[in-house]
């Protein structure tokens, strides 16, 4: 193989480790909002599941308006609960503003 021809896939295959090597670092990784963290305890995993359907029904999710729920007892002696409650909310509230679901929709 000549020089050129070397040089060329040499250049080449650089370039292609590189966009390879961006764009599998750069991309976040996917989180689905409405699982709680796996080490987390279970008072807080209550509270985020309890936290994310009351996220989803402040936002307006359809089909949950219902579904807002909350232990105030709980919320206000237990702190891993309480942390999992507004955990969940918060991260169930965002994922349905910013990507709201649509029901009824033809996906044919």
């Amino acid at each position: 193989m000549s020089k050129p021809r070397r040089a060329a896939r040499s250049l080449l295959l650089t370039t292609l480790a590189t966009a390879l090597v961006a764009t599998t670092s750069c991309a976040a990784p996917l989180v689905n909002p409405t699982v709680p963290p796996a080490d987390a305890g279970p008072e807080f995993k209550e509270g985020y599941l309890d936290g994310c359907a009351s996220g989803f029904a402040d936002a307006g999710r359809e089909g949950m308006q219902q579904d807002w729920r909350r232990d105030e007892r709980r919320f206000a002696a237990d702190a891993e609960y309480q942390r999992g409650w507004q955990s969940g909310h918060g991260a169930c509230y965002e994922e349905e503003r910013r990507h709201p679901k649509m029901y009824g929709a033809d996906t044919k």
